[in-house]
């Protein structure tokens, strides 16, 4: 997905220039360290949420075990009615259950082939069922404990899941590969340690990983960090080793983008889809700045693209029922909405304009379940005992409603004194 295709320079060069570069390392320092923000969600969607669908679109699981195993293996999946099942098992062109259903048939006959429990936990996660994986790969532990591409793609497991801190025992203890740096470095990664992660990705790449989606993450890192010679560094080597590559112009609309350089962003953004029409996450944010400008037609557009490239990424899900909202399509918006609080249940957005959209369908009863979920989960916020107050009103129940706009001011009353405090104005 990430390897060179078409030309990258508008300019036509093959490559950026060393001046083009110097520009490029500037801004994407300039960015600082909200330049990979994702507006309105929380840090587990900010940041796990794009780390779990590259993890596995950007490098294939390991699909092979060990020499011992795979010999011990072979009579067994030269019985001609193995054989069969897994020439079905492994053809794309079959449904989903019915090439699990022959994996299954396979891993029945061969039960201590680990290679096989990797294969059929490799197309479990391409349809997104990250706990039914990583229940396989466990499996194949129990037969093969020391298999190091099943201990690895269990830690990648654990991140799809949004376990991290659960990956990491595992990864620190394999032996040192590039693989296995790399994984270890998006673990990092994904609990905010930007200097454990810098120097693992590094590492990673002194290794041989040699990817664009690597040196992309690493600007990333060197970006949060400060560290403006590494960033000079990284992005030099992902210009120069990777000239026709999208991911030099998703790092520099991320720098852009962080500085509000909107339309600059947008422009790199389209530049990367231009080179991979399928790059995950690049459709959000070009969706996202559309979004912004009330082209919410268009934003609708992008976030539908996102959803079918990404089904996993939360923020499209809520941003698309938004726009739905606000073109009037609100039967429309529901499921999406409904989708988002599922995906993103730490998002006051998501529960805010669900709870509008069934108010305003008359799902009065739902939208009350809504907004006492939210008013719980976000006990700060005084925006939900307020839309509470106005939905117990229109229900006929003033009591109920005339306690929830007294909660509203009491928190609206705290949070002006907590901003004047913290401006040291009277």
């Amino acid at each position: 997905m990430c390897r060179p295709i078409p030309e990258l320079c508008s300019s036509g060069s093959s490559s950026f220039s060393s001046l083009e570069a110097r520009r490029r390392t500037e801004t994407l320092a300039a960015g600082g360290k909200d330049a990979r923000a994702r507006e309105t969600f929380p840090p587990a969607v900010q940041y796990l949420a794009p780390l779990l669908f590259l993890l596995w679109m950007v490098f294939p699981f390991g699909t092979g075990s060990s020499n011992g195993a795979e010999v011990e293996s072979k009579p067994c999946r030269l019985e001609p009615q193995v054989e069969q099942w897994l020439l079905v098992a492994r053809e794309s062109g079959q449904g989903f259950e019915k090439r699990v259903a022959h994996y299954e048939r396979v891993i029945d006959a061969c039960p201590e082939d680990p290679s096989l429990y990797n294969e059929l936990a490799t197309l479990v996660l391409q349809h997104y069922d990250f706990d039914r994986a990583l229940q396989l790969i466990e499996q194949g532990l129990k037969k093969a404990p020391q298999d190091p591409d099943l201990s690895l793609n269990r830690a990648a497991a654990l991140l799809l899941l949004g376990r991290p801190a659960d990956a990491l025992p595992s990864l620190v203890a394999l032996p040192p590969s590039a693989k296995g740096k790399f994984y270890l470095g998006l673990t990092y990664r994904a609990l905010k340690d930007h200097r454990a992660a810098q120097e693992t990705l590094h590492q990673a790449w002194n290794l041989g990983y040699d990817d664009p989606y690597l040196l992309y993450v690493s600007t990333e890192q060197d970006r949060i960090l400060g560290d403006r010679r590494a960033l000079s560094e990284d992005f030099r080597k992902l210009t120069e080793r990777f000239p026709n590559s999208a991911w030099p112009h998703v790092a520099m609309a991320d720098g852009l983008k962080a500085q509000h350089q909107d339309a600059d962003a947008e422009a790199e953004y389209k530049k990367a889809v231009a080179l991979d029409p399928n790059l995950p996450f690049v459709a959000y944010q070009l969706g996202y700045l559309a979004f912004k400008r009330g082209e919410y037609s268009a934003a609708s557009d992008y976030f539908r693209k996102e959803i079918r490239l990404n089904p996993s990424y939360p923020a499209p899900y809520v941003y698309l029922g938004v726009v739905l909202h606000r073109l009037g399509k609100n039967l429309e918006a529901l499921p999406f909405l409904e989708q988002g609080v599922a995906r993103a249940p730490s998002s006051p957005l998501a529960y805010r304009e669900l709870a509008l959209v069934q108010m305003e369908t008359n799902r009065l009863e739902q939208a009350l379940k809504t907004l006492r979920s939210a008013e719980k989960k976000f006990s700060e916020l005084p925006a939900f005992p307020a839309e509470l107050s106005r939905l117990l009103t229109r229900m006929g129940r003033p009591q109920e409603a005339k306690a929830e706009a007294a909660l509203a001011q009491q928190l609206s009353q705290k949070r002006v004194r907590a901003e004047e405090e913290l401006s040291g104005i009277e």
